[in-house]
């Protein structure tokens, strides 16, 4: 589609491409349906869409309309976000996950969903918790993709990350990194093994790293 405004980070199932349009005042998420050739929005609202994960029919954002000052993603110490996902019984977009801070980046896997959260980050001045420095702590946490309003289950902290330690799942195992290395457990919290080296690609059964691997 051509639009002349920039189409950011596609991703891609068997069913559905999603990725981030900027036409408008906010990116806004759009749907190919690879199986009917229709293309719409994922939903509408007045704030960014962004880092959209989707497995087969189910697509999960991070979405700034509830939490942030003004709705749009600025890079800075004041965005806020939660994830919403289009998994509602009627077809419309629901909120997933809330929380103090923000959560965001979320992977899937199935009915796994895994994301990077910053309710434990240091808070400012007014008791806020704020996710800077982006990257240099936060968690990461799990739960069931279509339980609206969880919290998650808590798997582990990164500290010192980059973009590159946040999460990936599948095949019943998440990956991120820490302190530069690969930290690898299985859904249910047990911890497997570690590698040295960043960018985990994880797929159902094998991990693969830019730097490793050198198990421990």
């Amino acid at each position: 589609e051509e639009t002349g405004a920039p189409q950011l980070r596609p991703r891609v199932s068997p069913e559905l491409v999603v990725w981030e349009d900027e036409r408008g005042a906010v990116a806004q998420l759009r749907v190919f349906n690879r199986q009917t050739g229709l293309l719409s929005w994922v939903d509408s609202s007045d704030a960014d869409q962004r880092f959209a994960a989707v497995d087969g029919g189910r697509i999960v954002w991070t979405d700034l309309r509830d939490e942030d000052a003004n709705g749009r993603f600025d890079g800075d110490r004041t965005d806020l976000a939660d994830l919403w996902s289009n998994d509602d019984e009627n077809g419309k977009a629901q909120l997933l996950v809330a929380g103090p801070g923000k959560q965001a980046f979320p992977a899937l896997d199935g009915d796994v969903l895994v994301w990077a959260d910053w309710r434990s980050a240091p808070v400012d001045e007014n008791g806020h918790p704020r996710p800077e420095p982006k990257f240099s702590r936060y968690e990461i946490r799990i739960a069931v993709a279509g339980a609206s309003g969880t919290d998650g289950v808590f798997l582990g902290t990164v500290y010192g990350g980059t973009a590159t330690g946040l999460p990936t799942v599948a095949g019943g195992r998440v990956a991120w990194v820490s302190d530069g290395r690969t930290r690898v457990k299985s859904v249910t919290g047990s911890h497997l093994y570690e590698a040295f080296g960043e960018y985990p690609v994880l797929t159902a059964d094998s991990l693969m790293l830019v730097a490793g691997p050198e198990l421990q």
